[in-house]
């Protein structure tokens, strides 16, 4: 039996505003400490936020856009499911339908994909830690290996 249990939000990112003046959506998944945002393709501003979750909802492109919402967090919860135990690469795989014998690894996609996640969290004094870390390793020895 599992002690932690993974679980999954829906969150309006408003730290950074897009140029067409709304924020986008993200999936964030929790596991035990750690937390990850994925991204939805979903944008919105603060009071269309603030209307999808609010008691009512009379707006129908609204309603649409709540309901693609309610379908990431069931597409999560059905990844959920099919994990024991939980690993954010292997939910990564199902949720994007990645498959696992295809995962890159080759050390400069995790430093991206890690450099995403720090910058999509507002990190970025730790993004360029990571970078420039990637960087020294390249310059060392070129096209690293995880096994490497």
């Amino acid at each position: 039996m599992e002690l932690y249990k993974p679980s999954a939000t829906l969150f309006l990112d408003n730290r950074k505003e897009k140029s067409n003046g709304k924020y986008p959506l993200k999936l964030t998944i929790y596991y035990r400490p750690e937390k990850r945002r994925y991204r939805t393709g979903i944008d919105l501003t603060t009071d269309e936020w603030e209307k999808i979750n609010g008691k009512r909802l009379k707006d129908e492109h609204l309603k649409e856009i709540k309901v693609k919402g309610n379908a990431i967090l069931a597409k999560a919860e059905k990844a959920f499911e099919d994990l024991s135990p939980f690993s954010f690469a292997v939910f990564e795989s199902i949720f994007f339908k990645t498959p696992v014998g295809k995962i890159d690894l080759s050390l400069e996609y995790w430093f991206k994909e890690y450099a995403q996640i720090l910058e999509d969290q507002g990190r970025e004094g730790t993004r360029i830690s990571y970078n420039t870390t990637y960087n020294s390793l390249n310059l060392f020895k070129k096209n690293l290996k995880l096994p490497d």
